[in-house]
């Protein structure tokens, strides 16, 4: 990070201008150089405009303002890293980013107010017949909640007619959850979805 010098009251009444001169020039330099991170700067087309922002991280979620709102980051999560959240005037915080996200056939996807949402389609390979379940590991681990699994059939048109299946989900946790079963085959195939915090 830049550290950018400016020294307060300058010029100064009782000096000779030449005295402040350096100590003037340190400080438009310095003011030309902060208006150019994440800005274009001056003397040039779309002056004053954003090219990017950085965003230092709180520490803690800052006190709510009323009528105003504030967008700012703040480290969270395992691994940790730096989210984007809005608190409103009112002090309602809603969490806008959540990291990293799979856009695959088995994969997840964070959702405003850091809501994960995963998907998943699973072949039966090895159920576990004893029992009467078999285990799936969700893509990626639940932080803190698992609210819900929703588990259906996935037919093709060839085995829609002759599969006739039964089951419920039951022992979820944050990484895995159980499939009770009545009438699954081998190679059958199921999809599911999955959101929590």
């Amino acid at each position: 990070m830049t550290n950018f010098d400016y020294i307060k009251n300058i010029p100064d009444g009782p000096n000779n201008p030449s005295v402040d001169q350096p100590k003037m020039k340190t400080n438009t330099n310095s003011i030309n150089d902060l208006i150019g991170v994440d800005h274009i700067t001056f003397n040039l087309n779309n002056g004053g405009f954003h090219t990017d922002i950085h965003i230092s991280p709180q520490g803690a979620d800052p006190a709510p303002f009323a009528g105003v709102g504030q967008l700012y980051t703040k480290t969270v999560g395992a691994p940790a890293d730096q989210q984007l959240f809005y608190e409103s005037g009112g002090g309602v915080i809603n969490q806008l980013t959540g990291g990293a996200n799979s856009a695959t056939v088995n994969g997840f996807t964070f959702l405003d107010g850091g809501i994960l949402f995963q998907w998943g389609q699973y072949k039966i390979t090895t159920p576990d017949t004893l029992n009467g379940f078999f285990i799936i590991t969700f893509p990626t681990a639940f932080p803190t909640t698992l609210f819900s699994v929703v588990a259906t059939p996935f037919f093709t048109s060839s085995t829609i007619a002759t599969n006739k299946h039964d089951w419920a989900g039951v022992n979820s946790s944050l990484t895995t959850f159980k499939i009770a079963f009545v009438g699954f085959k081998q190679d059958d195939l199921f999809s599911f979805f999955a959101t929590g915090i």
